[in-house]
């Protein structure tokens, strides 16, 4: 057996600890820096007094969090949005879903005290 074969078989060595270990964490590194831009995001935008300043679309979310997570897929800021909102740590409202439209909405009390 080689040294190279050496290297590649068992589960202990470095190479397979390391695929390993990033495919246990990195999605979870991604999804928590997503989870992070896109609740500041949220921030920024309840920040505006008027429903109006507080309407946004999905492409502006994503170049907000892409500027923040460079290189992460276009759908993953969607998708992450919604299970914050299922998670009720933000909140929105659809506005058009033709146009990927929407409005950034206070917490629900509830959802604050609970």
């Amino acid at each position: 057996m080689s040294e190279l074969d050496e290297l590649q078989v068992g589960a202990a060595t470095p190479v397979s600890m390391y695929t390993r270990y990033t495919q246990d964490t990195e999605p979870k590194r991604v999804a928590l820096n997503l989870s992070q831009a896109i609740v500041c995001f949220w921030r920024t935008k309840m920040a505006w007094p008027e429903s109006e300043q507080r309407r946004f679309t999905a492409n502006e979310l994503r170049q907000y969090v892409n500027h923040y997570n460079y290189g992460t897929a276009p759908a993953s800021a969607d998708r992450v949005m919604r299970n914050l909102k299922k998670k009720n740590l933000i909140n929105y409202e659809v506005v058009n879903r033709a146009k990927s439209l929407y409005v950034a909405l206070p917490l629900e009390e509830q959802a604050v005290l609970g």
